[in-house]
């Protein structure tokens, strides 16, 4: 039976997590966020961790990077907020969604993975 919520998924082995996400967000029609990926524990691929990376840190030092980059590697065991949701993939890659002040927003999310 098919997952009807990302806690489903998140209970699901990690062999089949991947999988099951990426139909439970095509059967729901949902966006692929960042929020979504921690609720459902799924982890983010290399690609993924150096687009959110370079995202994120923009003319930051490399202390900086590297911390959220770390941070975003381990993806699934980090605290979920809800400002991950603006955090979104499509066909073109990642990118943010600002409410207000997209440097504020940014530096606000790269405060949390830090």
């Amino acid at each position: 039976m098919p997952a009807q919520y990302l806690s489903e998924v998140a209970r699901l082995s990690p062999s089949r997590r991947a999988s099951a996400y990426r139909g439970y967000l095509k059967r729901f029609g949902r966006q692929d966020t960042l929020q979504n990926r921690i609720d459902a524990r799924v982890g983010l691929e290399e690609e993924d961790v150096r687009e959110l990376t370079s995202l994120l840190t923009q003319r930051c030092q490399e202390r900086t990077k590297n911390m959220v980059k770390w941070a975003l590697m381990n993806a699934p065991n980090i605290m979920n907020y809800g400002i991950y949701g603006r955090l979104i993939k499509d066909q073109h890659g990642w990118s943010y969604c600002a409410g207000q002040s997209y440097t504020d927003e940014i530096r606000f999310v790269r405060e949390l993975l830090a």
